[in-house]
């Protein structure tokens, strides 16, 4: 039986419960744990599918549904950073992608990433995740996160310092790259309040 109709029966079966009394309980929490057991099935085959990956990819020993990932880009801007990222999974994975979040250490100066300060884990922009298909994989994930350092998207940013990042890269590459390298060892060079409005002058301009 596929997720899809697992998920579907099982709404089904919530609707009931009021005029079956306990019975329809018991049905829907056997659906919601074969949904969760497929779920967890399709992760720790993902998990075993990572041929070709850089990054170190790592199940949570506390929580089956979350998955650890941690980039170390060779070349480019961010050579020799190490950016830390997870997966948090729902049981209607892979009919429902991943919310991807990156989590430090430090802060990052970049497009597609938040940037503020006042956050403990921060928003991520992939292409991926906005026409999400249940072929994808864990390990498709990953190669996007990993493409974030090699080719960010200046054009469709994230709003608020992720903005300004973008507007940087694109008319000021030089100055974007010292800052990035500044924020990638915890240096912030710059104040959120001055890349804000530096970025609206240069939108402006």
């Amino acid at each position: 039986m596929s997720l899809a109709r697992l998920i579907r029966e099982r709404n089904e079966q919530r609707s009931e419960d009021g005029t079956q009394g306990g019975k329809g309980t018991n049905t829907g929490t056997a659906f919601i744990g074969a949904a969760m057991s497929f779920s967890l099935s399709r992760i720790r085959a993902d998990l075993d599918s990572l041929k070709g990956i850089s990054s170190k990819v790592t199940a949570s020993p506390s929580d089956p549904f979350v998955v650890g990932v941690i980039v170390q880009p060779v070349r480019g801007i961010w050579e020799g950073g190490t950016f830390h990222f997870v997966l948090k999974f729902s049981d209607d994975y892979p009919y429902e992608g991943p919310k991807v979040r990156y989590t430090g250490p430090n802060r990052i100066f970049h497009p597609n990433i938040e940037g503020e300060a006042d956050k403990e884990d921060w928003g991520v922009c992939l292409g991926l995740q906005l026409e999400w298909r249940p072929s994808y994989s864990i390990r498709d994930l990953v190669i996007g996160i990993e493409l974030l350092f090699s080719y960010p998207v200046c054009d469709d940013p994230l709003p608020g310092v992720a903005k300004a990042a973008a507007l940087m890269l694109k008319n000021h590459p030089c100055e974007f790259r010292k800052v990035a390298r500044c924020w990638m060892r915890g240096e912030y060079c710059q104040n959120e309040g001055d890349l804000l409005q530096n970025a609206n002058a240069d939108e402006e301009y």
